[in-house]
């Protein structure tokens, strides 16, 4: 039994116009929509991989750390609870939160996140005008990090800095 290549299907057989398929897309959200459709849901997955297991925050922890406010933070966390990536702590005021490093879904994240670094780390190595170059970028693949990514350290050392 052979699959058909899409050279094989006519130009409109099979298809949906544009509009009809990102409306039902938006309606029924595969996982990674559902995470990446927000910008600021975006922001907060970012800053929840600069954390360790057990690193408790709260809204405006977390809206400082990803550069958002504590409104966006409380619109998007609900979501994040769901899927286990964080997890609410009972009985704290205010309301406080624990990245769950051990949810498949943060594993995955991880991974993820692991996997794009290295292939970015390995294009800017094909980049890199010397072997040096080559080198320094390539000593950057022990971290899940990449080199261009702000660290919490390096974003509080821009706010805390005098203006000019």
């Amino acid at each position: 039994m052979s699959e058909e290549s899409p050279s094989e299907i006519g130009p409109d057989e099979g298809r949906m116009d544009r509009g009809t398929m990102k409306k039902m897309r938006l309606e029924y959200p595969s996982g990674w929509l559902k995470l990446a459709k927000s910008t600021a849901r975006a922001l907060m997955l970012d800053a929840l991989l600069d954390l360790q297991q057990g690193h408790e925050f709260t809204h405006s922890d977390l809206a400082e750390r990803a550069g958002l406010s504590s409104e966006s933070v409380r619109q998007h966390i609900g979501t994040l609870v769901e899927l286990g990536i964080v997890d609410k702590i009972r009985d704290t005021s205010p309301t406080t939160y624990r990245l769950n490093s051990q949810a498949h879904v943060t594993k995955e994240l991880r991974e993820l996140n692991s996997a794009v670094n290295a292939v970015k780390a390995g294009e800017e190595a094909e980049e890199a005008t010397s072997p040096e170059e080559a080198a320094d970028n390539a000593g950057n693949s022990d971290d899940d990090r990449d080199s261009n990514h702000p660290r919490p350290d390096d974003i509080k050392n821009l706010t805390n800095a005098s203006p000019v």
